[in-house]
């Protein structure tokens, strides 16, 4: 319990130091599930992108992320969960990011991942950096500013080189007009004092241009080292070219990577990779090159290999040629900047293939497909629909589809796909479509509404099955159920009529039964030293008729009460006491027959009338005893045990068994298979009917000279 404890402590502090470090943390920290929902940010992310304290959490991604980079941002998390090959992961980018009220800004992004319980999650660790944007403008308005100092200071050298050339005119004026000079001695001091100070005006202006421009020089060679910074670190492939063939004069690490096999820095594009010299995008490099014109290539085909001699390879890049101007505004190389997007070309052709499957199997199915907008207007049908309307696309698209609706089903089906559409339940609705042949057929239309992310309905699906020669049979058959209702009813009428016929048989024949058997048991006793011996057998014979007559009356009363069912009140019945209380009635049997009873009892209790529990185990116990082999001691096992719904009971012996042409006979009434022992052949018909009437069946298995198995299924 201490360690427990202990490690629940270290816990809990592990816990309150990261949501002290990243709470405090003077950069956004935002961390996503793999469904790219936002499960922690922190106070500095909420912040940056203008929401209240924990309005981030449970929101996706994409409220932080321009549309532009969502569908790039899916594509790379999906890739990294799939393969495990990190793009981003890992490293430093820029991005932009996207604030509550819309603005969008500049951001610097590390992106890092980790798998936990099986579902994985990134953390991105963000910074704004507009301010740092805005020092890199202002870096490039100096570099501006300084060209045009420069500017200003070769104006001024010119006009000290004017200003000298009118000094030499002076000096000589001066010579050739000595006398002049001399009389205008103060003047020509007084100017000499003036040309003085302009000199030291000229060179203090000179001085100060000087360290103006040596201070844009440093801030120059800086903004550039940043500049080759982000080149070097960017995620674009970026490459520059100089002069008419085009030498490699950079190449960043991007770049570099798609060639990992080539020394490109110092030599001419077609040596470097002269595979681009049979392709369309060498005649674009020189165009480029004599035009000054920009190229901008999406998603270009460009078979390159990484490695001197290797194979092509496939590769699409979306790129920028741009021509880069010297000093006297002339092109003397050009900028490469591109991106490798095979893998989104490739996505998208899959969807493309997709679609295409899709449609053509569309064309291929039975029914007739068609799919809508979320307002209910329809931008798609099938051929199926096509050829079986007889219209065209345009004529069925949106809401034309209502010209083939039966004029006396259109109500319904508005009212209901219109109730479908605000709702987003399913539609479903049986009506009449008129085909090219004007004859109307009835059809099965569904729908089913698709649902974006957000919940939101994005389209529906649906489809129109022909029903009418269903329909028409549905109809044919509901007639056809009233009559066999109808013939039911007279049935149930006729079995009534016959079983009270049964029943008041059976009653009235016992009075005259009785006193027959009354009258020879008489007979029998008066005249039975009277009667000859040939005639006695005819009075046992009398006796024996007597005796099965008066058993069939009570089987044909025992069958009446079994058809009209049980009235008895079902209770809880222990399987135990009544195989016990049948043992005793079987004591008789029991004895000469010698059973062995063997009971496994899984199941105890029943509920069910005693009276039918009693008479169905009688049965079949006495079946087993009545029909036991002579050539083996018997052997009776009742099992009890749950299977599904029912309560199973189940009695093997090893007896004389049946055949399987035998099988389908058993459960007759007055059916007897075995005539060597006593019986009537109803107590079988009874135990099914009993089994049947409480919902229950009863099912039996047997081999010849092998033994019985019945098992009664008594429903729960």
């Amino acid at each position: 319990m201490d360690e427990l404890r202990s490690f629940r402590d270290r816990l809990t502090f592990s816990e309150v130091r990261f949501q002290a470090i990243a709470q405090t943390a003077t950069d956004a920290i935002v961390i996503s599930d793999e469904n790219a929902t936002i499960v922690f940010a922190n106070h500095k992310a909420f912040e940056i992108f203008g929401f209240r304290d924990g309005e981030l959490i449970g929101l996706n991604l994409n409220v932080i992320m321009p549309e532009k980079h969502r569908q790039a941002h899916t594509a790379g998390m999906q890739r990294f969960m799939k393969t495990g090959l990190p793009k981003l992961v890992g490293h430093t980018v820029e991005i932009e990011g996207l604030r509550k009220d819309g603005t969008v800004f500049p951001l610097e992004l590390s992106l890092s991942s980790w798998k936990e319980e099986g579902n994985y999650f990134f953390s991105g660790i963000m910074r704004d950096i507009s301010r740092r944007k805005q020092l890199e403008q202002e870096k490039e308005n100096t570099g501006q500013l300084l060209q045009n100092q420069q500017k200003e200071l070769e104006a001024a050298n010119k006009e000290l080189q004017l200003f000298q050339e009118e000094l030499q005119a002076t000096n000589e004026e001066l010579r050739a007009s000595e006398e002049e000079l001399r009389a205008s001695n103060e003047e020509l001091l007084r100017k000499e004092e003036q040309l003085q100070a302009w000199n030291a005006r000229l060179e203090e202006k000179v001085n100060a241009r000087t360290l103006e421009l040596q201070q844009a020089r440093t801030e120059a060679e800086r903004h550039r080292d940043r500049l080759e910074r982000f080149l070097m670190e960017a995620p674009a492939i970026i490459c520059v070219h100089s002069g008419p063939d085009f030498i490699f004069e950079f190449v960043n690490p991007q770049y570099q990577r798609v060639f990992p096999g080539r020394q490109l820095l110092g030599k001419p594009l077609l040596e470097g990779l002269p595979e681009l010299a049979d392709q369309p995008i060498w005649p674009i490099v020189q165009r480029v090159y004599q035009t000054g014109e920009t190229y901008v290539g999406n998603e270009v085909l460009m078979p390159l290999a990484s490695h001197d001699g290797g194979p092509l390879q496939n590769n699409y890049y979306t790129f920028i040629y741009q021509a880069r101007f010297n000093a006297e505004n002339q092109v003397d190389g050009i900028m490469v900047f591109a991106y490798d997007v095979t893998q989104q070309v490739q996505a998208r052709k899959v969807l493309e293939e997709s679609a295409a499957r899709l449609n053509f199997m569309a064309d291929a199915m039975p029914q007739k497909v068609w799919t809508a907008k979320a307002n209910g207007d329809v931008d798609y049908f099938n051929q199926k629909w096509l050829d079986y309307t007889g219209l065209s696309f345009e004529a069925l698209k949106d809401w034309g589809w209502k010209s083939i609706i039966h004029p006396d089903d259109w109500e319904e089906n508005e009212k209901v796909w219109m109730y479908s559409i605000e709702t987003g339940l399913d539609f479903q609705l049986e009506h009449r479509l008129r085909g090219k042949d004007n004859e109307y057929r009835w059809h099965l239309s569904r729908g089913l509404a698709q649902r974006s992310t957000d919940g939101s309905i994005s389209m529906w699906i649906g489809t129109n099955t022909d029903i009418h020669d269903r329909r028409l049979a549905n109809e044919k058959l509901l007639l056809a159920q009233e009559d066999l209702k109808a013939t039911n009813i007279e049935l149930n009428k006729i079995n009534n009529d016959l079983d009270n016929f049964i029943y008041t048989a059976s009653h009235d024949l016992r009075s005259p039964i009785l006193n027959l058997e009354g009258l020879v048991a008489l007979a029998r006793k008066n005249f039975n030293d009277k009667i000859e011996d040939k005639d006695r057998s005819v009075l046992e014979m009398m006796e024996s008729s007597i005796l099965r007559l008066k058993s069939t009356i009570l089987d044909l009363a025992e069958i009446t009460k079994t058809q009209k069912g049980s009235k008895e009140v079902p209770e809880q019945l222990s399987f135990k006491d009544i195989l016990e209380e049948l043992k005793a009635d079987l004591a008789g049997n029991l004895e000469v027959s010698d059973v062995n009873f063997r009971e496994d009892l899984q199941v105890t209790r029943l509920l069910y009338a005693k009276k039918n529990l009693r008479s169905i185990l009688y049965n079949l116990l006495s079946n087993a005893i009545k029909y036991q082999s002579p050539k083996r001691p018997l052997v009776v096992r009742i099992k009890t045990y749950r299977e599904e719904e029912h309560t199973v009971l189940s009695v093997t012996d090893n007896g004389i068994g049946l055949s399987q042409e035998q099988l389908p006979k058993l459960f007759t009434m007055f059916k007897r298979l075995h005539t060597h022992v006593e019986g009537t052949g109803i107590g079988l018909y009874i135990v099914k009917r009993i089994v049947e009437n409480a919902g229950g069946r009863i099912e039996v298995e047997s081999n010849l000279d092998r033994g019985t198995t019945f098992k009664v299924y008594f429903k729960s």
